[in-house]
C-alpha cells in the first residue's frame, strides 16, 4: 500500500524517501471524503448531495496525484544521492 511506482516498486531506498515525503499529502488526501461524508449527513437536496461528494472525489484524487508527484521526485533524488 502506498505510493506505487516503478521506482518505488524497485528499491526501498526510492520507497521510503517517496512515502517521507509524500505522506503528509496522502493523509490530506482522506480527508475530502470524510468531510462530504459529515456533510451529507445534514441530507441536502439531491443537485446538492452530488455536488458535495464531487468536490470530495476531486479533492482525494487532486491530493494523491500530487503526493505520487512529489514521492517520485524524492524518490528519483533519493536514487540518485545512493548512487553518488
Amino acid at each position: 500500500v502506498g505510493i506505487r511506482t516503478t521506482l518505488t516498486l524497485n528499491s526501498e531506498i526510492a520507497w521510503d524517501a517517496a512515502h517521507l515525503a509524500g505522506g503528509r499529502r496522502l493523509m490530506l488526501s482522506g480527508y475530502g471524503p470524510v468531510g462530504s461524508g459529515i456533510l451529507l449527513f445534514s441530507q441536502p437536496t439531491n443537485g446538492v448531495g452530488a455536488a458535495i461528494v464531487l468536490v470530495g472525489l476531486g479533492w482525494m484524487v487532486g491530493w494523491i496525484l500530487a503526493a505520487a508527484a512529489l514521492g517520485e521526485r524524492a524518490a528519483k533524488a533519493a536514487l540518485d544521492d545512493a548512487g553518488d
